[in-house]
């Protein structure tokens, strides 16, 4: 006789049905996101495969696109080497023009009108050539070094490049080239730099502290090179740069061995601003706050002090900053600092000096070929190694949809005949109200 309390064929059919159902859920989610894992628990090891190709895919995106940007990038700064080897070479025609004897000084000098015009818009593209907000050709981009290009998906993995420099404030003209007072070369460091720290005074009587930098070989220096270094505050994070072009009577003043000769600060811009010479000290021009640095040959020559006042803008206190960082720099353009074409001499060694310029600026042009041709085929190599990569994810991942159409449409039919055996074991119980009759 049936048991009312227990419809054991009612629980059956229930739990056989809630079985299917959770499959035809399972089957309609993978069919709808078209996806075999949805969730760590269709499969977990398939799951953390996965979600670790998906992080390497989006990287070798993202470093594709970084080093298209690396092309663009180098293209500017090519764009410009290209409009100045074309100046270049017409400098070096009307040098050779200059140079026939078949012209008088008053014709050189016509011709050196141009020479000059030309020169000066070598020097214009050569320090406002710029890139998303990067300075190109003034040693800006990487201060100097190498530009490092992320064009791989993990940590470390880098292209670099070497940027030319144009323009004189760039270009490190030889490690080794600062010593100190003692007059031993600095190695410790790179370009040649080191640590200086001046201690000024206090108070009302702001006592000045000097410290000497000896410039090895510095009957090397040229008209047009840049004295760099960097000027750290008394709070230790405060920096400015500090660029020194030497003009020829600076060059002089620095080898002079007879007297100490103030040299002219002009000429010199800290952290993109023009100073103005006040007494031979370094002073902002836009804030009108001086910087409290006065740079001066000291009469032996090679060697120049820096001396230091007070640096402090809001207080007379004690006062401490650093001098570091120390270098000679001299760009591309200086090559032909001093040329002209007034005299038939000057118009053939103006021919000597275009030859060596026209040379540094096509070798530059064929390394930028180098590099673009570099990230191409890196950039081509990531997107191909992505869509392996893609491709490989998707046959952990992706759903087999023949297999889960296949799978919804047998589950669709379980469902239906689960939910008529249901409604039958229900009504197996009816039997018993017979016996009430």
């Amino acid at each position: 006789m049936p048991v009312i309390n227990t419809n054991v064929s009612s629980v059956i059919a229930r739990n056989a049905l809630n079985k299917n159902e959770n499959e035809m859920t399972k089957a309609m989610e993978k069919l709808s996101t078209g996806k075999r894992i949805n969730s760590s628990g269709d499969d977990a090891a398939g799951m953390a495969i996965t979600s670790r190709m998906s992080a390497q895919i989006s990287g070798l995106d993202q470093a594709a696109r970084n080093a298209n940007d690396g092309i663009s990038m180098i293209q500017t700064a090519e764009s410009a080497y290209i409009e100045v080897s074309d100046m270049l070479q017409r400098m070096r025609q009307l040098a050779i023009q200059a140079a026939s004897e078949t012209y008088g000084d008053v014709d050189r000098e016509a011709l050196d009108l141009e020479y000059q015009e030309l020169g000066a818009e070598v020097n214009r593209i050569a320090s406002t050539t710029e890139w998303n907000g990067f300075m190109m050709l003034d040693g800006t981009v990487g201060d100097g070094d190498p530009v490092k290009i992320q064009s791989g998906a993990n940590a470390l993995q880098t292209v670099d490049i070497a940027f030319g420099t144009l323009y004189g404030k760039a270009h490190v003209k030889g490690e080794n080239f600062i010593s100190d007072a003692s007059g031993a070369l600095v190695t410790a460091t790179a370009n040649g730099s080191f640590t200086s720290t001046i201690t000024n005074g206090s108070g009302a009587t702001n006592a000045a502290t000097s410290h000497s930098i000896v410039i090895a070989n510095a009957a090397s220096l040229e008209e047009n090179d840049y004295l760099i270094f960097t000027v750290t505050e008394n709070d230790g994070k405060t920096t400015h740069e500090v660029s020194l072009k030497l003009s020829a009577d600076m060059v002089t003043d620095i080898n002079d061995t007879t007297a100490a000769v103030a040299i002219d600060t002009n000429a010199v811009v800290e952290d993109g601003k023009t100073l103005s010479n006040v007494a031979g000290t370094l002073t902002d021009g836009n804030a009108g706050a001086a910087l409290g640095l006065t740079i001066k040959s000291t009469g032996t020559a090679g060697t120049i002090t820096i001396t230091g006042t007070d640096f402090d803008k809001s207080t007379a206190a004690l006062s401490t900053f650093t001098i570091s960082d120390i270098k000679v720099r001299r760009g591309l353009t200086a090559n032909l600092s001093g040329t002209d074409l007034s005299k038939q001499t000057k118009a053939t060694a103006a021919i000597t000096a275009l030859d060596t310029t026209i040379d540094e600026v096509n070798a530059q042009r064929a390394t930028y070929g180098s590099f673009i041709s570099r990230l191409e085929h890196a950039a081509q190599n990531l997107t191909n190694v992505s869509a392996n990569t893609a491709a490989s994810r998707s046959r952990i991942l992706d759903a087999d949809y023949a297999r889960e159409t296949t799978e919804l449409a047998r589950t669709q039919i379980i469902q239906q005949a689960g939910t008529a055996m249901l409604a039958q074991a229900n009504q197996i119980k009816q039997t018993v109200l017979s016996l009430l009759k």
